[in-house]
């Protein structure tokens, strides 16, 4: 009886691995994609508490009585005048509204920004790794069809 010769791996398909490595190539791409958008919308999210900020700093500025114009949507305002600059309402969650003063609400959207701050920061760390992965994938990729 002749011994057969038994590959180093049997199982181990060359262009099976290149297929995987290519599809999990392709799902990297598709995530770091996903993260930049993440990343986008939560800068801008940022930039405008930052505005709503500097614009609490100027209502405390405005007399009592000013005549403003308030948004209604799309671009559509109605006059009124303001009876108490020291005070806003601001939405809690789940359509509840609580009246706070400037610097409580200020306090409250420092607090959102730290959270939006934080967040981003763990995405940049998912994205750097994402990107890591991309570079060893390219890197096997090039390798093999060489």
């Amino acid at each position: 009886m002749k011994n057969k010769e038994i590959s180093k791996n049997p199982n181990k398909d060359p262009e099976k691995d290149i297929k995987r490595k290519y599809i999990e190539f392709q799902l990297l791409m598709q995530q770091i994609s996903q993260i930049q958008q993440q990343v986008s919308t939560i800068n801008s999210n940022i930039l405008e508490l930052r505005t709503l900020t500097i614009n609490l700093d100027k209502i405390k500025e405005l007399k009592k009585n000013k005549e403003v114009l308030i948004p209604v949507g799309s671009n559509i305002f109605i006059k009124g005048s303001l009876k108490d600059t020291d005070k806003v309402i601001m939405g809690i969650g789940s359509d509840v509204l609580k009246e706070k003063t400037i610097p409580e609400t200020k306090a409250s959207i420092e607090e959102q920004i730290k959270e939006l701050e934080n967040i981003n920061l763990e995405l940049e760390f998912t994205l750097e790794d994402a990107v890591k992965k991309i570079e060893i994938l390219e890197k096997e990729l090039s390798q093999e069809r060489s």
